[in-house]
């Protein structure tokens, strides 16, 4: 009589289960959700597109782990640009014939104008992580990106640099901009809208020296024109490592005069590669709160057992709004640019990320110190 009393509530368990499971079983069996990861995975640019990658790939994990797209599993494909325009161009047309429903990169400026033609022609969206030329602002395409362009991060840190240097003992103040040629369509952009907001309030962009790297060195004029001018201040657009043997450099033959730098220099490579440092650096960058930011590095070293690095917290930023415009467009792929330029957002790392109906990022411009090899940040503006 007991058991028989209890048949019923049984039955049901069962039947809650049974059901579970084949609900468990149906998602296993959807089709896979693939998308393709363009970067740097070898090379000068390296640090960028590894950590890029590896960020992209978190991101993968934790939507699997959470059941998929709306219960499709999503499928990374990362393929190596190697830096290059034309190694962009043949990682695009890779990731193409794979039948990718979107592509996360590329991770350079430079790279991201060669490929926007192919981008277009293809209809194929793509979302950069770090691209950030103002030349590809404000145009209704394919491509995509979940940072500020340069028109307001580089713009943001001239006017901090003006609002926090005390006034020069012979003004006009002078500044030296110092870029890398071989990300020309990022450097140039940054270098122009940095010196546009200085000169405006009266001081003097002495030199302007740009350089491509033989062999990974930063060849010697550019520490020779540094010397020279003997600037009041110093503007660096430039890759983590070339950013290294700059600020170490000057660290003895111009000590105490501050440094501003674009958030492209602060990869784990920087912090790795510099000695004791006599002068202030200052950077723009946009990075999670500390308490997220800890997480996430702690969830990255327990992955890969390496220093977290920007690119990787961009790149996961950009599969997450990706995700959220795939699983809003039911499986049709069609309509993802339309998605993207809705106005889409989403709570990520750093903060909310709303593109607009350009697909360009809009957030807050963020100060940073570098000081014993950590990021403090100083300061916080809304983009002018």
């Amino acid at each position: 009589m007991g058991a028989a009393r209890y048949l019923p509530l049984y039955l049901c368990v069962a039947v809650v289960l049974v059901l579970g499971i084949l609900i468990g079983v149906v998602h296993q069996n959807k089709s896979p959700i693939t998308i393709g990861f363009m970067g740097p995975l070898t090379g000068k640019y390296a640090d960028l597109g590894v950590s890029g990658r590896n960020g992209a790939m978190l991101a993968v994990e934790e939507i699997n782990s959470g059941g998929g797209i709306n219960g499709h599993p999503l499928v990374l494909i990362p393929e190596d640009d190697k830096g290059t325009p034309e190694g962009t161009r043949e990682a695009f047309e890779r990731l193409r014939k794979a039948n990718v429903v979107a592509i996360i990169g590329p991770m350079l400026s430079t790279n991201a104008v060669a490929l926007k033609p192919l981008v277009d022609e293809a209809h194929l969206v793509t979302i950069s992580p770090v691209v950030s030329t103002s030349e590809l602002s404000g145009l209704k395409d394919y491509f995509f990106r979940v940072i500020n362009d340069n028109g307001t991060r580089a713009r943001g840190l001239a006017r901090f640099a003006i609002e926090t240097l005390p006034p020069p003992p012979n003004p006009p103040r002078l500044w030296c901009l110092v870029y890398d040629l071989d990300n020309w369509d990022y450097t140039t952009d940054f270098v122009n809208n940095f010196s546009d907001v200085v000169t405006s309030y009266g001081d003097l962009t002495a030199c302007h020296v740009g350089y491509k790297t033989d062999g990974g060195v930063v060849p010697h004029y550019v520490f020779e024109s540094l010397e020279a001018v003997k600037p009041d201040a110093i503007m660096l657009a430039v890759s983590a490592i070339d950013g290294a043997q700059i600020i170490n450099h000057l660290s003895t033959k111009l000590p105490n005069v501050p440094i501003f730098a674009g958030a492209w220099m602060m990869t784990h490579e920087l912090v790795a590669r510099l000695s004791q440092t006599n002068n202030d650096i200052f950077v723009e960058h946009i990075l999670p709160p500390p308490e997220k930011l800890r997480n996430f590095e702690n969830l990255f070293w327990k992955r890969y057992g390496k220093q977290l690095s920007f690119p990787a917290v961009y790149t996961y930023n950009a599969v997450k709004i990706l995700a959220k415009a795939i699983s809003e467009s039911d499986g049709k792929t069609e309509m993802l640019r339309e998605i993207l330029s809705s106005g889409i957002s989403c709570d990520c790392l750093t903060g909310k990320v709303h593109l607009d109906q350009f697909g360009d990022a809009h957030h807050p411009v963020r100060i940073y110190k570098l000081e014993n090899g950590s990021l403090r940040l100083i300061k916080e503006e809304l983009p002018q």
